[in-house]
């Protein structure tokens, strides 16, 4: 026998997480045709589910007794133009934040989590259930890096996480600007060796052929690229190849 009931039920709950997923039900009708696969796969997940909490579009789960982890669905999409939007950045990217229960008026931290290469050509919403699927498994699995540090960085103290930021930043800075550095070395050498190989190839090509070939036979093995150079042209002039 059919339970009705049961199926009206499940119908009401459907529209209700539908209606907290999507407030504005004009969004849902601008989502790609692509999107709803995944949304039917989503939607029984927060029925069934005894963990998440839905409201405005955002999917919240708590990771231990501090802190909360939410999934943003519509900045998600959003940014993702998987609905209408003037949205132009963080394609592939899961709008993530974590937050310190214990201090509710305390900024949650905004987490980058994209989703992997072979997965970029998938709708942007596989990805958040998957993301609601490692949730309702208690956030068991391996997290992202960016999810870990999150985590961590909120539930240190206000300050602490200031002064984290601060030493971070600098690192970046220092990291920065020793990439610079070894840039503008790599540029210099090779600028140097572009002076210098244009040198020997004038001196090599004024040596007699008595004086090449004797260069050639005496001079040890090449050790670095000015010396390879030199040895690959004496060997094109000989008529041999460059070993």
């Amino acid at each position: 026998m059919i339970d009705i009931n049961s199926d009206n039920e499940d119908r009401i709950s459907w529209i209700e997480i539908e209606e907290k997923l999507f407030p504005s039900r004009e969004l849902i009708y601008t989502l790609e045709e692509s999107q709803f696969k995944a949304l039917t796969f989503l939607i029984p997940i927060l029925m069934n589910s005894k963990k998440a909490h839905v409201s405005y579009g955002v999917i919240s789960w708590d990771y231990n007794d501090n802190v909360s982890i939410e999934l943003d669905v519509l900045d998600t999409l959003r940014r993702n133009r998987a609905i209408k939007s003037e949205a132009r950045e963080n394609f592939n990217h899961l709008s993530v934040r974590v937050g310190n229960k214990n201090q509710p008026n305390r900024a949650k931290i905004s987490t980058c989590i994209t989703t992997e290469k072979e997965n970029q050509s998938i709708p942007i919403l596989d990805a958040c259930v998957s993301f609601a699927l490692m949730a309702e498994d208690g956030f068991s699995n391996q997290l992202p890096e960016t999810l870990q540090k999150s985590i961590y960085e909120i539930q240190l103290s206000e300050e602490a996480y200031k002064r984290k930021k601060e030493l971070d930043a600098l690192l970046f800075r220092r990291r920065r600007q020793m990439e610079q550095l070894r840039q503008q070395i790599e540029l210099e050498e090779e600028r140097l060796f572009e002076i210098s190989s244009q040198i020997e190839e004038q001196r090599i090509r004024d040596l007699s052929w008595e004086e090449l070939l004797h260069e050639h036979e005496n001079t040890p093995e090449s050790q670095n690229k000015l010396e390879r150079f030199s040895r690959k042209l004496r060997c094109e002039l000989i008529g041999i190849p460059a070993v």
